[in-house]
């Protein structure tokens, strides 16, 4: 398990540079989120960090966190943006990750029998998943 207390940073070791002299909002909002301990980062802050690939590894098992509490968590803009996050994450890191994969799989099952635009993308996602 991953000490909470440590940030991105200090777990991968890399310096992205100053977020003050980050080129946009974006950059700089992600270059401040490197450093801000993992326990501190809200379920915005690790949708919006899944969604910039950064920190995959130590950020998705976090995010399960949050799933399995309510699959359609509202971390920032609307119930499931969580959710969607990870339904558009590259298949490479769940071929190297099968049993996330699968806890993946089991919540997009059980969200895909409802209604509404992630409902949707959960089906759409099993199915290019060739999950029934």
């Amino acid at each position: 398990m991953v000490d909470e207390r440590r940030t991105l940073q200090e777990l991968d070791g890399q310096d992205w540079g100053e977020p003050e002299t980050a080129p946009t909002g974006m950059v700089a909002r992600c270059l401040r989120l490197r450093r801000t301990p993992l326990k501190n980062l809200s379920a915005g802050d690790v949708r919006l960090l899944i969604g910039q690939k950064i920190g995959l590894p130590v950020l998705i098992p976090m995010a399960f966190r949050y799933l399995r509490a309510d699959p359609l968590v509202e971390s920032e803009y609307f119930p499931g943006d969580l959710l969607r996050s990870l339904l558009s994450v590259e298949r490479a890191y769940w071929s190297d990750n099968p049993v996330e994969f699968e806890q993946l799989i089991a919540i997009a099952r059980s969200v895909a029998a409802a209604d509404g635009k992630v409902a949707n993308e959960c089906r759409t996602f099993l199915a290019a998943s060739d999950c029934p």
